[in-house]
């Protein structure tokens, strides 16, 4: 053994590590510039931490994933349908005319 020489590690002495979960200062996907928006490379934190989890033998965790924005929510996507079906006003039906502008009468099958 030289001076210089490393103990090798294994993938097993790996997996034995304590990884603390990854954390978001805010949601990326609202604070990304259009660009990043577009190419979802906002997402590269979350995907360089998949592969070191993964050379590792270990996988992402419910912790690490990036957290739902408030717009995406399901009590503000509740409030914007309620408000929605709450404003809706039917549409009245439009009624046949024939050439002259009567409504025609409505066909009913002999017997």
């Amino acid at each position: 053994m030289g001076l210089f020489s490393k103990a090798k590690t294994t993938r097993d002495d790996l997996k034995d590590e304590a990884i603390p979960p990854m954390e978001w200062k805010d949601n990326p996907e609202t604070s990304a510039n259009i660009l990043s928006g577009l190419t979802f490379a906002w997402m590269q934190p979350m995907f360089s931490r998949a592969s070191y989890l993964r050379k590792r033998g270990k996988y992402l965790q419910q912790e690490d994933l990036v957290p739902i924005a408030e717009m995406d929510k399901s009590e503000h996507v509740e409030n914007l349908f309620d408000a929605a079906y709450n404003s809706y006003v039917p549409k009245a039906k439009k009624r046949k005319t024939d050439e002259g502008g009567q409504a025609k009468e409505k066909d009913t099958p002999e017997e």
